[in-house]
This record gives structure tokens, C-alpha cells and sequence, in this order.
């Protein structure tokens, strides 16, 4: 089964996910569209050393207006019904493994103010209070002020070896004031293509 996407180079995602595949912490994809870059996440992280991971999507759906470049609006839908189908192949696709999908149907901004102090996960009756973000994939909203806002909520809650991974990096918002802040926090470049970009933390 291989699930929707509506860009390139998910080979930069799905490296990033092997690289972090033994690395204890959340990874998470903001914007969920059709499911297929949390594809590219979930099937590395279940091949994992760990007993268990954690990942989140978040997407508002509703066919509320997405800023799919700076200053311009979606002329498509991302409505309920693409929802419930992105959901229904996930939760069955990382049915019986070790991976748990979590999905937030929430802006960004929301989830942010929900979730600062940490994602509550239960296992066998013991509730986890998890802040740790060791993959994070960029892929919702693709205005500078947005991720920058995303981008300095993830920072502090992520370990040596995280990646960040951005899409549409070339032409659609000001990455390269993104790129700097991050080298300014200690990140490094671990690889670049056309569509998309990942960033290791030292």
C-alpha cells in the first residue's frame, strides 16, 4: 500500500527515519494531507531496537485554507473525508507493530499550546509524559513566520542526533533564514536536495 504525498524526495524523510530508528524520542509530521510522508516515518521506526515509538500527526482537515506557498491559498481541499481515508490506512498499516500512531486533528498553534509540557502515552496502566522529539517533518503551513514558529517550539525539545526534515524548501517560503537559525543552535546540514532538506542536531 503506498499512501498519497504531494511532493518529491521522500527519500531525504525516510533516511532521516533510519537514522533516528534506534534514537528513543517522538516523531511527528505536521501536516498529514493523504498519509504518505508518515509513511516514509513509520515504516523504518518499526524495525526499531526499542520496545516501542511514538508518532504523531497533526492536521486540522476541516477544508479549512492552507497556505501552501507564501502569500497563496490552496486552490484544493484537504477536507474530512481525506481525513478518515489517511487515517484508516495508517492505524492499519501500523496495526501490531511497535509503533503507535497518534493523531491530533488541531492546528499547529493549538497542539503547541496543549502539549508544551509533554504528549501523554499509556502503556500496561502507566501514563508517559513524553517531550522529546528526536524526528520532526515540516509540512504544514509554508509561510516563514509559521515554521519559524514551529521551528523555535521543537528546538529545545530535541536530544543530539534529532533531525529536522523541511519540505518545499526552494521557492515557496525564506528557508535560508530557517537554515541559519538552526546553524545558529548547533544543527548541521545532513542532506539538501531540491524539495527537500534535513538538519541533524550535534
Amino acid at each position: 500500500m503506498i499512501l498519497g504525498t504531494d511532493s518529491g524526495e521522500y527519500e531525504i524523510l525516510r533516511r532521516a527515519a533510519e537514522a533516528v530508528r534506534d534514537l528513543d524520542g517522538l516523531s511527528i509530521e505536521l501536516g498529514l494531507r493523504e498519509g504518505g510522508g508518515s509513511q516514509h516515518m513509520v515504516e523504518p521506526l518499526m524495525d526499531t531496537s526499542l520496545k516501542s515509538r511514538v508518532h504523531i500527526a497533526i492536521d486540522p482537515y476541516g477544508s479549512l485554507p492552507y497556505e501552501w506557498k507564501e502569500g497563496e491559498v490552496a486552490p484544493w481541499v484537504y477536507d474530512n473525508t481525506m481525513r478518515n481515508n489517511a487515517l484508516i490506512n495508517l492505524y492499519k498499516m501500523t496495526h501490531k507493530t511497535k509503533v503507535n500512531f497518534l493523531f491530533f486533528c488541531m492546528l499547529d498553534t493549538q497542539f503547541f499550546d496543549r502539549f508544551k509540557d509533554g504528549v501523554p502515552v499509556f502503556y500496561a496502566a502507566e501514563e508517559k509524559l513524553l517531550n522529546e522529539y528526536v524526528l520532526v517533518h515540516f509540512d504544514a503551513v509554508h509561510s516563514f513566520s509559521v515554521v519559524q514558529e514551529e521551528v523555535m517550539f521543537f528546538l529545545p525539545r530535541t536530544i543530539p542526533g534529532s533531525i529536522f526534515v523541511f519540505d518545499d524548501v526552494t521557492g515557496f517560503y525564506d528557508h535560508e533564514s530557517i537554515e541559519k537559525l538552526l546553524f545558529a543552535n548547533g544543527w548541521v546540514i545532513k542532506e539538501k536536495g531540491l524539495k527537500k532538506a534535513s538538519y541533524v542536531k550535534n
